[in-house]
């Protein structure tokens, strides 16, 4: 499945980038401490399709463009390296011809323990001052929710967009 990026393969990826400031940025239950999206998925596709390196930039991007199209709090680093990180694992994870179950399983996992768990709560610790335990007690409920959603929504739409590139329609 290795691609060369070509104009095609650039208008994809600012495609997914768009979907996923969409969903990320707008399409979303948010509280201070909780954010439940699926944006993640765009920033997967991209993984999936183009390997960790493009998926890691391009999940980057669209952190910082999404900050500067809908800004909601001051603008924090941490969230952009979290949200490079998660395309990483994800790009790592998925970018195979065949990916068996156990690697959208195990990309939920890494991206559930250390992205939403450890990165996301460590920032909003640091920016609310408020201890690391207590906000991981809080944000429970959101961790269980989106590895569900990790689990239950990858490898359906992994799998389709793997038979669009098959036939040649992606």
């Amino acid at each position: 499945m290795k691609q060369h990026l070509r104009t095609k393969n650039i208008a994809i990826i600012g495609m997914l980038i768009a979907l996923d400031i969409i969903f990320t940025r707008f399409w979303m239950i948010q509280t201070p401490q909780i954010r439940i999206s699926l944006g993640f998925f765009a920033i997967a596709m991209i993984g999936m399709l183009y390997g960790p390196m493009i998926a890691g930039i391009a999940a980057g991007l669209s952190d910082i463009v999404g900050w500067f199209m809908h800004p909601y709090a001051p603008f924090f680093p941490g969230f952009t390296l979290t949200a490079i990180v998660t395309g990483v694992i994800f790009g790592y994870f998925l970018h195979k011809p065949h990916t068996p179950l156990r690697s959208y399983i195990f990309s939920a996992i890494c991206v559930t323990l250390v992205c939403d768990t450890l990165l996301n709560t460590l920032w909003l610790s640091l920016i609310q001052n408020v201890p690391f335990i207590s906000l991981i007690i809080t944000r429970g409920i959101k961790i269980a929710v989106m590895f569900i959603l990790y689990i239950a929504i990858l490898p359906i739409v992994c799998e389709k967009i793997k038979l669009l590139v098959k036939t040649h329609v992606i």
